[in-house]
């Protein structure tokens, strides 16, 4: 993969990182104009942007469908997290998208994990954990886009601990 498209697309998931951090929400210009730009990619060189073959991308594409689209059917996932994934499929491929997905969901879980350990020891620990109740049911989700932004950008940064070179 070149350079310039590595630096694009970590930029494109710091936007969204933080996007959905503090929004708890991904617009659909950085997810619908990926997906956009991803098709052009894919139309006008037969690659993806990460030089993976049109298969590749179409298969990781749907995969990220399948992967989430139950999510959302369940409120467990925003539309904006299907999109996403969506998005990171038709750009990498299929390999680099399960593999973001899996980072991302590892690391969710682990923080969920975290945050439940720190809520039941907060009353015991000699300093104040301070644990803000949420105001509204999404500010009570954990951004899973953001995960997977940052998922994309360690897989971009690091590929060889994935096997990804």
């Amino acid at each position: 993969m070149q350079e310039s498209s590595t630096f694009v697309l970590a930029a494109w998931s710091l936007i969204v990182i933080c996007y959905d951090i503090c929004t708890r929400t991904i617009p659909n210009f950085l997810s619908l104009g990926a997906l956009l730009i991803a098709l052009l990619v894919l139309a006008v060189t037969g690659l993806s942007v990460t030089h993976q073959p049109a298969s590749s991308a179409l298969i990781g594409f749907v995969l990220a469908m399948v992967l989430t689209v139950p999510g959302y059917l369940f409120k467990v996932l925003g539309a904006g997290d299907v999109k996403l994934l969506s998005a990171i499929g038709l750009l990498c491929g299929v390999n680099m998208m399960l593999t973001t997905f899996a980072v991302a969901s590892i690391s969710v879980v682990l923080f969920w994990l975290l945050w439940v350990k720190a809520q039941r020891l907060s009353h015991i620990l000699p300093f104040n954990i301070n644990i803000a109740v949420a105001r509204t049911s999404k500010e009570k989700n954990i951004p899973f886009g953001a995960a997977l932004g940052a998922g994309l950008i360690l897989i971009l940064l690091l590929p060889g601990l994935f096997n990804l070179t």
